[in-house]
């Protein structure tokens, strides 16, 4: 089953309010499922963060640590640690270990933390820190939500057809035209292979090196 997108120019769709109107004349939706619109497309956004792993979700944030606590909230949009290290002359990181280990490694032990863990909304580390610590947590973060209020983000002015895709699975299958679906389904996952694979090349880019004309 082949099913071909369009984009019309008449529809900005690097806007909310044009990607709903786009999916809306696409799939030629009467007034009581376009009504829905919004919510598949709250839908699509949770499929793209758990997929999407392009650098424009990196970020980071630095905080200091109270002597004698041990655990620091993490920002409210975070969803993977990548990266911690201490912000002083030595800049060193600071190792990711388990639960249990950094429980059983570092009980009672208070000084400059070398370790952390990820539980409870927090960075839990070990040792507890003993004073204020400039630490720099380096994270992926959420995909910015599209609302009336935030009218587009990153990921759908750059990769506009990744929010069309995943929106029109969403509408498909509510529909229940699960063919429709399944297709939309493909499209979307070969977007995001291109994405991420795009994000590698990004991440791992080396210097162009230009060689010597060759004389003959």
């Amino acid at each position: 089953m082949a099913i071909a997108i369009t984009i019309a120019d008449s529809f900005d769709i690097e806007t909310y309010d044009g990607l709903q109107a786009y999916i809306i004349a696409h799939l030629e939706l009467d007034s009581e499922t376009a009504a829905q619109v919004p919510t598949f497309i709250r839908k699509a956004e949770y499929r793209l963060n758990r997929l999407v792993l392009a650098p424009e979700r990196e970020t980071s944030v630095s905080f200091a640590t109270v002597a004698g606590e041990q655990a620091v909230a993490l920002p409210v949009d975070y969803r993977q640690l990548r990266n911690a290290h201490l912000v002083a002359d030595t800049g060193y990181s600071i190792y990711p270990i388990s639960l249990n280990e950094l429980h059983s490694e570092w009980s009672g032990y208070s000084v400059q933390p070398v370790h952390y863990a990820i539980a409870e909304q927090s960075v839990q580390f070990g040792p507890i820190p003993d004073a204020a610590y400039s630490i720099k947590l380096t994270y992926m973060a959420r995909i910015p939500s599209l609302t009336s209020a935030n009218d587009t983000n990153w990921l759908l002015t750059d990769n506009a057809d990744a929010y069309i895709y995943a929106t029109l699975m969403q509408a498909s299958t509510w529909l229940e035209d699960l063919d429709a679906a399944a297709v939309y389904r493909g499209e979307l996952m070969a977007i995001i292979d291109e994405i991420n694979a795009q994000g590698n090349r990004y991440r791992n880019a080396s210097p162009i090196r230009l060689r010597s004309p060759v004389v003959v």
